[in-house]
């Protein structure tokens, strides 16, 4: 609702009607510029926020198919929680782009329909003006909310990497065996039991026959 004269404090029955245009025009200014740049910053967030899960998605499936080969779990623990820690600077970056009141320029016709007749125009619009900082106070204070979710969403991510070195460290320290990948471990060999050697057999050659040697008697 347009605030009727001296509202707040201030006196506009003085003021010359350009004045109090010209100022009720620099507030329309800034609530565009901050309506454009809460659009930017909406845009932004969705974006980052899209950047990251596919991100944290791969860490995720690229560690689980990394044990499904070889059984590492300090791999698997390590693509997991940086995958989840991921997934939290997600989610603050899609709270960020959240739907919020916001408010615009301009105003409702009939919110000067009371003012029509006893009131000067310098002073409805010296009391719209007053209604646009009031407007562009709370927008301020939503815009720095939703950069401040935003960053943080971002260093989130950031830091994936150092909690994924944190736990595969933690967990290679607690069972040295199992940060080695199955291939790499000492296989398990059965003992077969073995053939006896097969001997070669020698072929003699034929000895020639000795015509003058005696038969021998059968």
């Amino acid at each position: 609702m347009t605030k009727l004269p001296n509202s707040d404090g201030v006196d506009w029955s003085q003021t010359p009607e350009d004045m109090a245009r010209e100022i009720k025009s620099q507030g329309e200014r800034f609530l565009e510029a901050q309506l454009q740049v809460a659009l930017a910053s909406d845009q932004r967030a969705a974006t980052m926020a899209g950047i990251f899960a596919a991100i944290a998605a791969a860490a995720i499936a690229g560690s689980i198919a990394y044990w499904d080969k070889t059984g590492s779990a300090p791999v698997l623990s390590s693509g997991l929680a940086g995958g989840v820690w991921m997934m939290l600077g997600v989610g603050l970056c899609l709270w960020a782009a959240r739907p919020v009141d916001f408010y615009f320029p301009g105003n409702h016709p009939a919110q000067w329909f009371d003012l029509r007749d006893d009131t000067s125009l310098a002073e409805a619009l010296g009391g719209e003006a007053e209604n646009y900082q009031d407007r562009i106070e709370s927008n301020a204070s939503r815009l720095v909310a939703m950069g401040d979710r935003l960053k943080l969403g971002a260093v989130l991510v950031g830091t994936a990497p150092i909690i994924s070195v944190v736990m595969f460290g933690v967990i290679s320290a607690s069972s040295p065996e199992a940060s080695r990948p199955a291939s790499s471990r000492q296989p398990v060999f059965y003992s077969v039991p073995e053939k006896a050697p097969i001997r070669p057999q020698i072929s003699h050659p034929a000895m020639p026959l000795d015509p003058e040697a005696p038969a021998t008697p059968r």
